[in-house]
């Protein structure tokens, strides 16, 4: 296993990693307490990860529950994060994706997505929902690049 983000809350520190599994990775996060630093929880999150870190974006926000999202098998795949890590991961219906792309803006809870026909779309925390949601897209955007000019033209 091995650990590529950290999310911190007032209470809890969230250490989001990968397990190697046969033919793909298998998101695995640990929640370990803010004010003792004990480990609370230690959860593998059912999941088939097939393109490793790049395809895991952490997300916070001030008003929503942390979450993490990732891609997996064309589907944005998204699980809020509690101390207890008792959640069950939910998909985000309407369309099928290539790549994920963490622009920096994770602490505002804020992704893009790139689909196969070149569409980008920002995704957000949404609060009615306590999932993600599709909230601009752009057409022909220009890969990695394109994502991050359009993430800044977002953010500012």
């Amino acid at each position: 296993m091995i650990y590529y983000h950290l999310i911190a809350t007032a209470a809890t520190v969230y250490v989001v990693g990968l397990t190697k599994s046969f033919t793909s990775y298998t998101l695995h996060v640990s929640a370990i307490s803010s004010t003792t630093g004990e480990l609370v929880s230690s959860v593998d999150f059912p999941s088939s990860i097939s393109d490793g870190p790049t395809a895991i974006v952490p997300l916070s926000s001030h008003s929503e529950l942390p979450q993490v999202a990732w891609l997996e098998a064309g589907s944005i795949r998204s699980i809020g994060l509690t101390p207890k890590l008792t959640g069950k991961p939910s998909t985000l219906k309407g369309a099928t994706y290539d790549k994920v792309i963490d622009v920096g803006l994770g602490s505002l809870g804020h992704f893009v997505a790139l689909k196969g026909d070149g569409t980008g779309c920002v995704l957000k925390l949404d609060e009615a929902t306590s999932g993600l949601k599709s909230i601009w897209e752009f057409s022909d955007s220009v890969g990695t690049s394109g994502a991050f000019a359009i993430a800044n033209a977002f953010a500012y």
